[in-house]
């Protein structure tokens, strides 16, 4: 069983700022990290090589610092891995991810099952897993909560709004995972001194033969509110001060 994962290295979102006067993300000093959802997705395959054997291989498309979580992911149990090296992941629309990706996987052997996240903690367009299903004219399963393989076919559960569905495809096949379908381990020191010593490839657009991409969309700007916290401090005894949170927030609507 030959599985491919997809990890993506995103900008922490919890350290992003907004530029005053204008309103824009300000990414200058953000630092990077896996995308959250793709630790399922990782966890998910090296369960199922547990099971039925075989190698688990991460595939990126990112710049040079999406090393630092192509690591991480090696660390959790990963085998080895792919980074299609470009300037920014903020650089290409889904469409064209598609394609690299498309292109990507020669590059791999024979392989049985592709795994991704129901989206990035970033664009979170969720449109990935089906543009690759319709180029590579494979099976899909998406929000999948539970899977299981039974020779050549994938059962898997999915989670849908007000009910949940059970689907069964034959492999080769493409799924997405909700966050609901494990708990993702945290690698120990040892694991994360070996990831060092596996195997990254690196790829560039144009050993790939993509010079040229076609995008569909193309993001102009990125921009949100920032808030400012009211900074209140209550001093005095446990008694005196619980009593005016309590009246504060009656005074803000929050109770």
């Amino acid at each position: 069983m030959n599985i491919v994962t997809l990890l993506k290295h995103v900008y922490d979102e919890n350290q992003l700022k907004i530029e005053p006067s204008k309103g824009d993300v300000d990414f200058a000093g953000v630092p990077g990290k896996i995308s959250t959802f793709d630790r399922n997705a990782i966890e998910a395959a090296l369960r199922l090589k547990q099971q039925h054997g075989g190698l688990v291989t991460a595939l990126t498309i990112g710049s040079e610092e999406s090393i630092k979580s192509i690591r991480e992911g090696l660390a959790m149990g990963v085998d080895k891995a792919i980074l299609i090296k470009i300037n920014s992941h903020l650089q290409f629309d889904a469409l064209a991810l598609g394609n690299i990706i498309a292109k990507a996987l020669e590059k791999i052997q024979a392989w049985d099952l592709l795994l991704c996240a129901e989206g990035s903690t970033d664009t979170y367009t969720s449109l990935l897993p089906g543009i690759l299903a319709s180029k590579l004219k494979l099976p899909l399963i998406t929000y999948a909560r539970s899977l299981k393989i039974d020779g050549k076919y994938l059962t898997g559960d999915r989670s849908l709004e007000r009910k949940a569905v059970t689907v069964q495809v034959e492999l080769p096949a493409i799924v997405s995972v909700v966050s609901e379908i494990n708990e993702p381990r945290i690698p120990t020191l040892l694991q994360i001194l070996a990831a060092s010593k596996k195997e990254v490839l690196v790829y560039t657009l144009e050993d790939l033969g993509l010079s040229q991409l076609e995008q569909k969309y193309k993001t102009i700007q990125l921009s949100g509110k920032g808030k400012e916290r009211k900074k209140i401090v209550l001093e005095g005894s446990l008694h005196d001060s619980v009593a005016r949170l309590v009246d504060a927030l009656v005074k803000e609507g929050l109770v």
